[in-house]
């Protein structure tokens, strides 16, 4: 590209959304590497670098789903993360517990912590109570974090937290929070609008 102006770089990133929204892996990476290439640390550049991390975690490059470049490419990002959110820390976090959240907990921890430290991250707070559920055997500590994350706007932060509570072995409980999950989420899904358990959409 040759360093292109402002319009030929928002032109370029418009054409790599489309690209990737409409499932073409192979426009999608030679466009999103050449804008990339041409000027990283754009704005443009920054978004597409996010979004290639997407692609390799997802999916969304030829070849499939390449945990290790996705985590390179969102801890690339790291330094960047006040000013981009610090979603980019807890994709970083979720990518290292896809690959092993044992070995890699104490890592995972630090920048959920960061990512709340930030900005409250809720999903943040859903993957500090994963890990402590699945991996540290800690349901308590792990029910604190999926309350937090539902008081975040996160509705399944409530549906893990009863859950949580029925692996527990009290039932009642558990259906009682489930009640509520049933009765508060439309509110919080017209409000925040719809969210994955662990992963904003596109």
């Amino acid at each position: 590209m040759g360093g292109q102006n402002g319009s030929g770089l928002r032109e370029a990133y418009s054409r790599a959304i489309e690209a990737y929204r409409s499932g073409d892996l192979v426009e999608t990476k030679a466009l999103i590497d050449a804008v990339v290439a041409d000027s990283p640390s754009s704005p443009e550049g920054l978004a597409l670098r996010f979004l290639r991390g997407n692609a390799y975690e997802w999916g969304g490059y030829p070849g499939g789903v390449n945990l290790e470049k996705a985590y390179t490419e969102y801890r690339g990002l790291e330094q960047w993360a006040k000013t981009l959110g610090s979603t980019v820390l807890v994709s970083a976090a979720r990518v290292l517990f896809d690959i092993d959240g044992k070995i890699h907990r104490y890592e995972i921890e630090k920048l959920c912590l960061e990512a709340i430290a930030i900005d409250g991250h809720a999903h943040a707070k859903m993957l500090l109570g994963l890990l402590s559920e699945k991996v540290l055997g800690e349901p308590v500590q792990a029910r604190r974090w999926y309350f937090a994350a539902y008081l975040s706007g996160l509705p399944w932060g409530l549906r893990y937290y009863a859950d949580s509570h029925k692996r527990a072995g009290n039932l009642a409980r558990s259906a009682f929070w489930h009640l509520v999950t049933t009765i508060t989420s439309p509110i919080l899904v017209l409000v925040g609008g719809p969210r994955g358990a662990f992963k904003d959409g596109i």
